[in-house]
């Protein structure tokens, strides 16, 4: 194969990055991708030391690896089904994120600490209702509008504002309604939905064809092929020293039909992935063995050997 045709257009989201190999009889150095790819691919190297290029056909970059190159592109299923040819791809944490306050949007990470409780200061404090019930966005959507972080002090933020301040009490009533307060989530059942970790894959948002934010993943793990995260269940997943263990498809609620920036509702989404996807999408996750996470650390799936 000296070429294919390649769809480069990206998809909503921007999450579909994909490490291809130019594969020809000859090893091809032929870049394929768009011209994005260099800033994308500085900001989730494969190797700092890589040799990069770009040009070729179209404007992509190519990465020396050994003695062929491979190349970044905004992934393409027809992309991936029109060749047929075994390329090997690259499996790494492409992001991690994290979310300080429950139901609101979270903050993007390059490294984090994973402990056995998930990421470090991810679902810190929850929104309860002025009889104490907790509250989240599936009934509360405009929750999804405000942005949770941690701040140097290592406490939350909202909307840059420390979250025992008025400031952060009045934006959360505003979208929570009246009543609506800040508590801590430690020793809380309802935490977490599930599991204390979330990990999604490029390939099934990409058969998806939403934007990952959607689902509220920790871990994006990028360099999978299509749905390969439904034959997860029961493996283990490494990343450098850590470990977890994949309990199960997560099941999806009425949170992802909410767009990220605009919060428009689009039920078809929730209605897709029920009917395509058996409501289910993205992976609960256990830590087995807690450690350091950094954005480009290589991701193993291997069977799970209890301990």
């Amino acid at each position: 194969m000296a070429g294919a045709e390649v769809d480069d257009r990206e998809r909503v989201g921007g999450v579909q990055d994909a490490v291809v190999s130019a594969w020809s009889v000859q090893r091809s150095r032929t870049a394929i991708g768009s011209s994005e790819a260099i800033e994308r691919l500085k900001q989730r190297a494969l190797r700092p030391d890589a040799e990069v290029r770009s040009g070729g056909v179209g404007s992509g970059v190519s990465v020396k690896r050994g003695d062929f190159f491979i190349t970044r592109m905004v992934k393409s299923p027809r992309f991936a089904r029109s060749t047929g040819a075994p390329y090997p791809r690259r499996v790494v944490i492409a992001e991690l994120w994290r979310y300080p306050v429950k139901s609101l949007a979270g903050e993007r990470l390059e490294e984090a600490e994973l402990r056995a409780d998930g990421i470090a200061g991810d679902r810190s404090l929850m929104i309860f209702d002025e009889h104490g019930r907790f509250v989240t966005a599936r009934t509360r959507p405009r929750l999804l509008g405000l942005n949770a972080t941690i701040g140097p002090s290592g406490e939350p933020l909202i909307g840059g504002a420390e979250w025992s301040s008025p400031a952060a009490a009045a934006a959360v009533r505003d979208a929570a309604g009246a009543g609506a307060r800040l508590a801590s989530s430690a020793g809380h059942e309802r935490r977490f939905d599930d599991t204390p970790v979330l990990i999604a894959t490029d390939g099934a948002i990409d058969h998806l064809g939403v934007d990952g934010r959607r689902l509220r993943p920790n871990i994006l793990v990028a360099g999978v092929s299509g749905l390969a995260e439904r034959g997860w269940p029961g493996q283990a997943v490494r990343a450098g020293a850590v470990e977890l263990t994949v309990e199960r498809l997560c099941k999806r609620c009425v949170v992802t039909t909410f767009d990220p920036d605009s919060l428009a509702q689009d039920a078809g989404v929730l209605a897709r992935i029920n009917a395509d996807y058996d409501g289910r999408v993205a992976l609960n996750c256990r830590v087995v063995r807690p450690g350091h996470l950094r954005v480009g650390d290589s991701v193993e799936v291997r069977p799970h050997t209890p301990r």
